[in-house]
């Protein structure tokens, strides 16, 4: 979610960091400190998610080791997944994969939140998996009654594909290209960004914040 510059570059970085690209391929490799480390402390709790810190080095360790091993054992669907984009991705034919890896990431325990579970599994795949907090699950909830487990996170998904096809059609109306490259153009981001990333950032603004877009002061 947008805050500094300092938490932008973070993700970025991080997207780019060995420690992910092991993650991705193979969990199984990586230390328990690296993912304390890296993940814990270098990700998750500086985006809000409030995990064990430095001060609290032998449970974050457990959540660290239980990251790694739940990485594992969702390591086939996860692959599997690899190449999906939400914005051209058959769903429902990923369906039971994405349930499976939500439902396993969410359910890691020790303070590890449905919001966690999210965020963790967009570094994984940052073009398919979409980023959710509380606001927004109780905004979409309003809505659409979509819950917290996995096959509200699946009919979350289905959302924001939704969204990002119309935000596309509606681009190529006037524009040519990819709305995330021209995004970045406009917004003078050195590292594109994905369709995902924007979309949660813009949920956040408007949801999280409370922002309300345009803005007031805007001509």
């Amino acid at each position: 979610h947008t805050a500094s510059s300092d938490e932008t570059n973070g993700y970025q970085d991080l997207l780019a960091s060995k420690c992910i690209s092991i993650l991705r391929v193979d969990p199984a490799e990586l230390s328990v400190e690296q993912v304390r480390v890296e993940i814990i402390d270098g990700f998750l709790n500086k985006w809000g998610c409030r995990l064990a810190g430095k001060k609290h080095v032998d449970l974050a360790n457990r959540i660290a080791n239980s990251i790694k091993d739940v990485t594992v054992h969702i390591k086939e669907d996860l692959q599997g997944l690899n190449d999906a984009k939400l914005i051209d991705s058959d769903l429902e034919n990923s369906k039971q994969a994405i349930k499976n890896c939500y439902q396993e990431m969410a359910g890691i325990g020790n303070h590890f939140s449905h919001t966690a579970a999210s965020k963790l599994l967009h570094m994984i795949n940052p073009e398919l998996f979409v980023m959710w907090d509380r606001p927004m699950r109780q905004s979409y909830q309003q809505n659409y009654r979509i819950t917290a487990d996995a096959a509200g996170y699946f009919d979350f998904m289905k959302k924001m594909q939704e969204g990002l096809k119309k935000i596309s059609q509606s681009f190529l109306i006037t524009h040519k290209g990819c709305p995330a490259d021209f995004l970045a153009e406009k917004l003078r981001i050195t590292s594109p960004k994905t369709l995902v990333k924007h979309l949660d950032e813009y949920n956040w603004i408007t949801i999280t914040k409370g922002v309300n877009l345009p803005p007031t002061w805007h001509p």
